[in-house]
């Protein structure tokens, strides 16, 4: 197995690699930008190309703007779409807790992403300002680090502040996508779904947040 997470952005470079597994009969699955893909998917499809791996980060522009991803939500619609009328899958990644994101934002983001049949499986973490980063030294100069445990530095806990959800809400929030996204082909986490909503209904600490539910609104201030 071999991954490279910026494929096709050096062409040349690709078009010799690509060459090389088509002579020997391979397919291949690519991770790369969704800008490029959008531009030589035709070609990648031609010599082998089954499935992608893309950020696809928000469908918000402003949450977009925000990480610097130097794309809009319409082009991550369209190479879905062209994704899915040539027949192969995107695996994605999603970060909530953007500085534009709302509850209700991810929310109607998640039903927005169970609409693309190309998309088979997204993973879900909350934005986190990692050491070393321009987005770490942005928010730590504005003073909205709150958290500085490095076990929570994990992209499922919130360690800034945040104008509109509680760190206590982003888990909510993370456990709905996860829950909410599943492509129906995706057989094993709808059953892995299914264990989880057992052992929910049979625990008296969390109830089960259904499919469609609204989340509670956030109870005080963030500290």
């Amino acid at each position: 197995f071999r991954s490279d997470e910026t494929f096709f952005q050096q062409p040349d470079h690709a078009r010799q690699v690509i060459r090389a597994l088509k002579e020997r009969g391979l397919t291949f699955t690519c991770t790369s930008r969704v800008d490029v893909l959008m531009k030589h998917l035709d070609e990648l499809r031609e010599n082998g190309l089954q499935n992608v791996y893309i950020g696809i980060e928000s469908m918000d522009d402003a949450s977009l703007a925000e990480v610097r991803k130097g794309v809009k939500a319409s082009l991550t619609e369209a190479l879905l779409k062209r994704l899915e009328a040539c027949g192969s899958f995107a695996f994605g990644t999603y970060m909530l807790c953007l500085e534009n994101d709302t509850a209700e934002k991810v929310q109607q983001a998640v039903e927005k992403l169970s609409s693309f049949r190309a998309l088979y499986g997204v993973v879900f973490w909350i934005a986190t300002p990692f050491p070393g980063t321009d987005y770490y030294d942005r928010l730590n100069a504005a003073g909205e680090i709150f958290d500085r445990e490095p076990k929570h530095y994990d992209a499922l806990h919130l360690v800034h502040r945040h104008a509109e959800i509680s760190p206590a809400r982003a888990g909510d929030l993370l456990r709905y996508c996860v829950k909410n996204h599943c492509h129906e082909q995706n057989i094993r986490k709808a059953k892995l779904l299914r264990k989880w909503a057992d052992l929910e209904k049979r625990s008296t600490l969390a109830p089960p947040l259904r499919p469609g539910a609204v989340l509670p609104s956030p109870a005080g201030a963030l500290p």
